[in-house]
């Protein structure tokens, strides 16, 4: 399973374009990854080719909870299986977690971090230039993986890093969701529903790494055949996103 999840990384990062990994919407408005009355309103503009403010308003039939559990379900869908540069980082934290605990303080961090920025961004009280954002986030990836493998770990230090991290990563997820498109009669309940979706997405994936990592695999094997090889795949990969979003 570990090595299939290797494998799934690797084709999809050196093959899909790395807009594909935090924006999954941003190509084409399909019916199960955008709010379908807003994908509409986009369609309607296109048939009639006026600018947007001539574009007549559509009230979108949904409750607050409705909208909620929607956007709730694209979170989770941006994490798993899209978000691969954000799963990335997350595999290198588990890595290094030393124990349960140690990563539930460290993705707690992580997620405090970008959930503050996803507000913000959203809001538009932070911006910042996308495909600077990106290769940020791409760096996020190589810097922790490298970290792991020549530093000793101290939760605290790693701890800082995170919340540095997770800000710029929070960016990426405004991002998305303003791609997704927010309807302004519920947008607090498509906000927080987002935002609960990636975390339930990322706490998921994390607990399956570190149970299968630390739990099912033996310490001295880990130590000798996983952590090493993993954690370089992983800085290979954040360099090569780096470099595809700097130089490309």
């Amino acid at each position: 399973m570990i090595f299939q999840a290797i494998f799934y990384l690797f084709i999809v990062g050196m093959f899909m374009p790395s807009s594909a990994f935090a924006h999954p919407a941003d190509e084409l408005c399909f019916e199960d990854a955008m709010d379908i009355s807003l994908c509409s309103q986009l369609a309607e503009l296109d048939r009639i080719n006026a600018a947007p403010s001539a574009l007549p308003s559509i009230e979108l039939d949904r409750s607050a909870f409705e909208t909620f559990s929607l956007y709730t379900q694209f979170g989770i869908e941006h994490i798993l299986p899209f978000g691969i540069d954000h799963l990335a980082f997350l595999l290198a934290l588990v890595l290094a977690a030393k124990g349960l605990r140690s990563l539930i303080i460290q993705i707690s961090v992580f997620t405090l971090a970008h959930s503050l920025t996803l507000i913000l961004g959203v809001l538009g009280l932070v911006t910042l230039n996308a495909s600077l954002v990106e290769a940020i986030i791409a760096l996020s990836i190589a810097f922790v993986a490298v970290e792991n493998l020549f530093f000793k770990y101290k939760l605290g230090w790693r701890s800082l890093i995170i919340f540095g991290f997770g800000l710029l990563h929070g960016l990426g997820f405004a991002g998305a969701l303003g791609d997704l498109g927010i309807p302004t009669n519920h947008y607090v309940s498509a906000l927080l529903g987002f935002n609960l979706g990636v975390e339930i997405a990322q706490i998921l994936f994390g607990l399956i790494c570190f149970l299968i990592l630390h739990k099912a695999i033996k310490p001295f094997i880990f130590r000798r055949f996983v952590y090493l090889p993993l954690n370089c795949f992983v800085a290979a990969l954040g360099i090569y996103w780096l470099a595809e979003r700097t130089l490309l």
